[in-house]
């Protein structure tokens, strides 16, 4: 591990439900995007375009996907100061039961 630490990296495993992996598909996700916007769009905070554009990491239009950042987009966000964003984690944040049993880990590439 220390002759290899700018490699690999010993980190405890997670339960991930099963639940949730059925749930996250590409089609739910892609809707819930589109119930979103479409709210931004109602509220003021984006602007839906005609046509879609691939944007740059400073939010800019640009014509080819190389000097592009993420996928096309329909939607242009206009007033970001009024926009709010969540992550659902129920009400449990504690690991306690993350199902890291015996604290066992295991070794993973670096960049994860």
């Amino acid at each position: 591990m220390r002759q290899h630490c700018h490699r690999i990296n010993a980190k405890k495993g997670v339960k991930f439900n099963s639940k949730q992996a059925d749930w996250c598909t590409h089609q739910n996700l892609q809707m819930m995007y589109t119930e979103v916007y479409q709210q931004m769009v109602s509220s003021g905070i984006a602007h839906k375009l005609n046509t879609p554009v691939w944007l740059n990491n400073n939010s800019k239009i640009v014509e080819l996907e190389e000097e592009a950042f993420g996928l096309k987009t329909e939607y242009l966000l206009c007033h970001l100061s009024k926009l709010i964003f969540t992550d659902e984690v129920r009400s449990n944040t504690s690991q306690t039961k993350d199902g890291n049993c015996g604290g066992k880990k295991f070794v993973v590439p670096n960049d994860v």
